[in-house]
């Protein structure tokens, strides 16, 4: 692993990029942003949290900072869909999302969109992907893979998350 701290511009750059205006503002407030460069992706983590991945020049939101702001109440302005309670085991095993597997369109995205998969409950997110499809085509077609599984509960990009925010960076 690899560390670097990134510089006020850098951050204000990198908050510009991402279309998710909770982590903007969490990364423009933070006093310390942190690149963790792995193998296969990169860590963004402010303040001891980690916010943000990239994996194939991608940027996603971490599962645990959606769950955090899920937690204090706040609304989650990602794309994100709710899935019944049969598709959740597969998704934790890295299965991708199938569109006969979502029982609820929470917010529209468009094919290549980052979305998150929440859990039937309502209570947390279980999935951060990105759309194979629309999701006027996931109501209408009602089959095939709808979202490419990236990063799910107790993958290394999770395990990874609870160290730092148990031991720090």
């Amino acid at each position: 692993m690899h560390k670097r701290f990134l510089s006020k511009k850098e951050r204000r750059e990198l908050s510009r990029t991402i279309g998710i205006s909770e982590v903007s503002e969490i990364l423009r407030d933070s006093d310390e942003v942190v690149l963790l460069s792995y193998d296969r992706f990169s860590l963004y983590v402010a303040d001891g949290k980690p916010v943000l991945f990239e994996l194939r020049g991608v940027l996603y939101p971490t599962l645990y900072i959606l769950n955090v702001l899920l937690n204090q109440g706040r609304e989650v302005s990602i794309p994100y869909v709710v899935v019944d309670e049969g598709a959740v085991n597969p998704l934790i095993n890295g299965a991708d999302v199938m569109a006969p597997g979502i029982s609820r369109i929470a917010r529209p995205f468009s094919k290549g969109e980052v979305v998150a998969v929440m859990h039937p409950s309502g209570r947390y997110f279980i999935v951060v992907g990105h759309a194979l499809m629309d999701s006027r085509d996931v109501e209408s077609v009602r089959r095939g893979k709808a979202i490419k599984n990236v990063h799910r509960l107790n993958d290394k990009i999770w395990q990874i998350s609870l160290d730092i925010v148990r031991k720090g960076v």
